[in-house]
């Protein structure tokens, strides 16, 4: 009787063991996408009831996924890259207002982003950059 309690105890907590061990290696390996499949969730929650209401309304369940897809992108999307073309345009905009006031140089641009980032990322100031 004892025997089998222990072998149960051993058991259970193997299993524990290899479950949780299985779990960190798998965040560990989606640790990049986490951010991305989280907003993926948040969007699939909160629009399954459109999803619902278009199939009850008689709309294939195929169809219904794209007009729910569709106004996603029209929503989220269409917006970002929006703001992503204004944020570039700006950049560029900015770097030409730079270069014309030739208020820095290129070795000190590349001296001052080479002391804001990690030194494994540093960029050396060569022929091809130059």
């Amino acid at each position: 009787m004892r025997s089998e309690v222990t072998k149960r105890n051993l058991s259970v907590g193997s299993f524990l063991l290899i479950l949780f061990l299985v779990t960190v290696m798998t965040i560990t390996m989606l640790r990049s996408y986490l951010i991305a499949m989280t907003m993926g969730l948040i969007m699939a929650i909160l629009m399954a009831p459109l999803q619902k209401i278009l199939v009850g309304k008689k709309i294939k369940p195929g169809i219904a996924a794209f007009i729910v897809t569709l106004l996603l992108t029209i929503l989220i999307i269409a917006p970002a890259m929006t703001f992503a073309g204004l944020a570039a345009k700006q950049g560029i905009s900015f770097g030409k207002w730079v270069s014309e006031q030739e208020m820095m140089s290129l070795e000190t641009a590349v001296t001052w982003i080479n002391g804001k980032i990690p030194e494994t990322l540093a960029l050396e100031l060569d022929a091809d950059l130059q």
